[in-house]
């Protein structure tokens, strides 16, 4: 198995990039109108979130993967709502081996 750092260094050179895009599975930093979108189909709830914030970073997987060599999720373990907000980070790690991080 090729550690992690050979493999970093790989996608670096691969792309061209030397950059780590950290993602953030906050609410309060999701675009207003695509949380009010998914608030309006589900309610003020655990699964609006879970979505909004889910729909939100797979597009900016999609759009990112091309250029930058990896991704790191900044996991909030302090706030009362980290465990609603990091909800569908598992969904978003099996998704990023489909968009070409790493």
């Amino acid at each position: 198995m090729e550690a992690f750092p050979d493999k970093l260094i790989a996608a670096i050179d691969r792309k061209g990039c030397p950059i780590v895009v950290g993602i953030d599975p906050r609410l309060d930093l999701m675009p207003p109108a695509l949380v009010q979108r998914y608030f309006a189909r589900y309610g003020e709830t655990h699964q609006a979130v879970s979505l909004a914030i889910r729909d939100f970073n797979l597009r900016l997987l999609e759009a990112i993967a091309p250029h930058v060599p990896a991704v790191k999720v900044q996991v909030p373990s302090t706030k009362p709502s980290a465990r609603r907000e990091c909800r569908s980070l598992p969904r978003r790690w099996r998704r990023r081996d489909s968009v070409g991080s790493w």
